[in-house]
């Protein structure tokens, strides 16, 4: 019995640990040389909710470096990457008629996420782009009441079909279709590990106790010293982990992932910090000022000749030009 409740303390004392939303940047970087850069922007998505990041913290530790449970722990969460993937590739887009405080609020934890991952690893061209947009639609918000304007809403609405647009085309690729092959005999094999572990924790501690003078009943089963966990066949070489069939640089950890109780304003900080251009050019922002220079001068023409011109179409210019910022807020 006394076994026993050694044991259920030093698993209850491990479940108490506190969990590190976005996992512990250590063990994100071990992983993620052997994943795709969609994959990482996945990974940081499933990471987002702490129980998972607790969990994925833990089985990286217990890896130690031991490149055998490393294929295992790959194995085991790029099968939660293709069940994530599977999900938010449904994922709804946010009321559009509804009252935001800034974007971030617009995005669930798993898609703020995954996007300030991605964002880290796409050309500087798109990074600026997308994120000229995202502060487009933020400005709109903090201008407007907390209501997208109409434009804002076809941004928002892009946003999300290209965000489900990705995931669903990772699905059917062989590399994911093999991971959510594999994924549950690697995490059965994980749990076993993990138990085995706790179970020499115990013994140790038990032999501990009786060196210090405690005394045991005798009561339950015995703890078995040496358990052998079945990893499949042995060779002479350690087993290689499954690269990336996109190799990329080491992994670049400067985005870092929030955590779901980080505020939504912090996450357009964090977005606003990697623009590094100007963004994309929107020539229809300046229709309307155009459309009301032209109007403007053709009035002004006929009612003054051309001095009439001139005059109508500056005022048609700022007229067009007021009612274009209203409009592509």
């Amino acid at each position: 019995m006394i076994r026993r409740t050694v044991l259920m303390g030093i698993l209850a004392a491990s479940a108490a640990f506190p969990a590190f939303a976005a996992g512990n940047p250590a063990a994100v970087a071990a992983i993620e040389p052997f994943l795709r850069e969609d994959e990482k922007a996945m990974l940081a998505a499933v990471l987002a909710d702490r129980t998972a990041s607790a969990e994925f913290n833990a089985d990286v530790k217990l890896a130690a470096g031991d490149p055998k449970v490393m294929k295992l722990i790959l194995d085991k969460w790029r099968g939660r990457i293709v069940a994530f993937a599977e999900a938010d590739a449904r994922v709804a887009t946010p009321d559009l008629a509804g009252t935001y405080e800034n974007y971030g609020a617009l995005m669930t934890p798993q898609s703020r996420a995954y996007l300030l991952r991605r964002l880290a690893t796409m050309r500087k061209a798109d990074r600026d782009s997308l994120i000229a947009y995202l502060d487009s639609v933020d400005s709109a918000l903090s201008s407007n009441e907390g209501k997208l304007t109409w434009y804002t809403k076809k941004v928002v609405k892009g946003i999300y079909d290209k965000y489900r647009e990705d995931l669903s085309s990772y699905l059917p690729e062989p590399l994911a279709q093999n991971a959510k092959a594999a994924a549950p005999a690697a995490a059965a094999a994980l749990a076993e590990r993990r138990d085995s572990a706790a179970l020499e924790q115990a013994r140790v501690a038990a032999a501990a106790a009786e060196r210090a003078g405690a005394h045991f009943d005798g009561g339950g089963a015995p703890l078995v010293a040496d358990d052998v966990v079945v990893l499949g066949r042995e060779t002479d070489s350690a087993p290689r982990l499954e690269p990336s069939s996109r190799p990329s640089n080491a992994p670049n950890l400067t985005a870092e992932v929030p955590s779901p109780v980080d505020s939504t304003e912090d996450f357009m900080s964090s977005v606003k910090k990697m623009k590094t251009g100007s963004g994309p050019m929107r020539p229809h922002r300046y229709l309307p000022s155009a459309v009301g220079a032209a109007l403007g001068a053709t009035l002004g023409f006929l009612l003054g000749g051309p001095i009439g011109a001139l005059i109508g179409a500056g005022a048609g210019f700022v007229a067009g030009d007021i009612v274009g910022g209203k409009l592509f807020q």
